[in-house]
């Protein structure tokens, strides 16, 4: 009797081997493949071709290859360093953009109550101190300052000089105790003395000799 291996052409392009078997108890059929196996088969060959994986194709898969799949970023992982967002910060160019036009708004206010008398201790509305004044200004720009010159000086942490200053910048002179707004092109709000009127004075003289220090609120 012959058993030996034979070809079969399932229409995919390769051949496949079953097996004749005749042997000395009489002939039998040989193994029909189904379509099932047919099926199986091509998705192995089709997947091995795939992946570059060596192969010959010479025993029908059993079904389908699977490999895990990777899984799919989201923008909302918080774990993610690529993925997950910055938040927004408020950058140096946005602080100053803001400080400058709170200092506008400071000015603005000031100005109106020039020829207004300056009064000792006085808060408005038509009379004040100095570190009055300087104080309703910046209060109606958004910014809080304490009463008194002194207070003012510690809390406000921006220091300047002046060859740095900027418009709305407050000016102390005399150890503390007089203060001035900064107006631009050399010019202050300013009151000399208690029964006096506010006006606008030159950033010379006393000014200069006196200085303490400047102070920029808002930055």
């Amino acid at each position: 009797m012959r058993c030996g291996p034979r070809r079969i052409r399932d229409g995919t392009g390769c051949d496949q081997f079953g097996w004749s078997t005749q042997d000395a108890a009489g002939p039998e059929r040989a193994p029909v493949l189904t379509s099932a196996d047919r099926r199986g088969f091509r998705q192995g060959v089709q997947r091995t071709a795939r992946v570059g994986r060596p192969g010959d194709g010479d025993a029908p898969a059993a079904g389908p290859l699977c490999y895990p799949t990777r899984a799919r970023r989201t923008t909302h992982h918080q774990g993610d360093p690529l993925t997950r967002r910055r938040p927004r910060g408020r950058g140096p160019r946005r602080e100053e953009a803001h400080q400058v036009g709170s200092a506008a708004g400071a000015i603005s206010v000031a100005r109106r109550h020039l020829a207004d008398p300056c009064i000792w201790d006085a808060t408005g509305p038509r009379a004040f101190d100095r570190s009055g004044l300087v104080q309703i200004a910046w209060r109606k720009a958004g910014v809080k300052l304490p009463r008194t010159t002194w207070e003012m000086l510690d809390a406000v942490k921006k220091k300047v000089s002046l060859a740095h200053l900027k418009p709305g910048d407050l000016i102390f002179t005399n150890g503390g105790g007089h203060v001035g707004m900064y107006l631009g092109h050399k010019k202050v709000i300013n009151a000399p003395h208690s029964g006096a009127v506010f006006s606008v004075d030159r950033l010379k003289g006393h000014w200069r000799s006196n200085f303490l220090t400047a102070v920029r609120p808002g930055a």
